[in-house]
């Protein structure tokens, strides 16, 4: 039998492919869920958080589009496989985040710790049937194997824990009034504005003052050939840049003015990503600090010109 197309975009990570192909199931429209193009700032303890999130993904599911979120946390690793099949004994579809280090059909399959988020929808025996649509993988995972992911998760990945969920329908009513606003709330963002409920917290800095704290943070850490932070950037930084490119796909047909916009920042991003990756391959830090530090430049200069259309 032919099994169906799997959802893939490139410019979503292994947890949001996941809720986009959740919410067409809902008949939905992901790109207004994936509607969030800030930044937030935050350096404490060594850790760089950076996102382009400014609202609560929970909060905007049930609120703007009537679908609730149930996540298990905190449990036993038997215990979230015992969670995996009542749910699916009640015809859910939960998604569960696990090591890819033993998931056999992954490229980091016992060669690295990596935090990855799969969909599970059907028990038999000793297998259960799994969606991976960051992977385009449609087919059987060992429950062993499984359960050592999951074991592995919170033992070798650090900040990371293993959870599950699934989603249903809410009783809410859905409020458009948000998401008619989804430029303008960017805007007041990027212009530093406090007014969502990620961004009420004082230790973060937001929109172009927390790009310049970037670049000095980049910079500094560069100097100080810290491989460790720029390895732990370049993902956080990739979001970033996925963030600009899905605002362009959410524009391109009605507003081109402020899709292209978006799709300068988007690149400016990417370079930037690529040349962080291009330093860590090659080591030259003293080559490679002057085109960083330019890139830099441009990104806040692009940022800028998104904040003067607005003005």
């Amino acid at each position: 039998m032919k099994q169906e197309k799997m959802f893939y975009s490139r410019y979503f990570n292994c947890s949001e492919i996941i809720m986009v192909a959740k919410l067409i199931d809902y008949k939905i429209d992901y790109k207004q869920f994936f509607c969030q193009a800030g930044f937030c700032y935050k350096y404490d303890n060594e850790k760089l958080e950076i996102s382009p999130n400014f609202m609560n993904a929970d909060t905007l599911l049930n609120d703007y589009f009537g679908i609730k979120r149930v996540t298990f946390r905190n449990y036993k690793s038997e215990e979230y496989m015992e969670i995996i099949k009542d749910l699916l004994n009640k015809d859910e579809k939960p998604v569960i985040k696990v090591d890819s280090f033993y998931l056999p059909y992954c490229l980091s399959y016992k060669t690295g710790h990596f935090s990855h988020a799969i969909e599970i929808y059907q028990e038999i025996e000793d297998e259960f049937l799994i969606k991976d649509y960051f992977y385009q993988y449609n087919g059987k995972i060992m429950k062993n194997d499984l359960l050592n992911a999951i074991k592995s998760i919170e033992k070798n990945i650090q900040h990371k824990i293993c959870e599950v969920y699934y989603l249903e329908k809410s009783e809410e009513i859905m409020n458009n009034n948000l998401l008619e606003n989804i430029n303008l709330n960017n805007f007041q963002v990027m212009n530093g504005k406090r007014i969502f409920d990620l961004v009420e917290k004082k230790d973060l800095i937001i929109g172009i003052k927390g790009i310049v704290e970037l670049r000095k943070n980049i910079i500094k850490q560069i100097n100080n050939r810290n491989e460790e932070f720029l390895r732990n950037a370049y993902p956080l930084i990739k979001n970033i840049a996925n963030s600009r490119r899905r605002l362009y796909d959410y524009f391109s047909v009605d507003d081109r003015e402020i899709a292209d916009l978006y799709f300068n920042n988007f690149q400016n991003w990417s370079v930037f990503m690529n040349l962080i990756l291009k330093l860590i391959a090659s080591k030259e830090y003293n080559k490679n600090l002057p085109r960083i530090e330019k890139r830099l430049n441009q990104i806040i200069n692009g940022e800028q010109q998104f904040l003067d259309y607005h003005i």
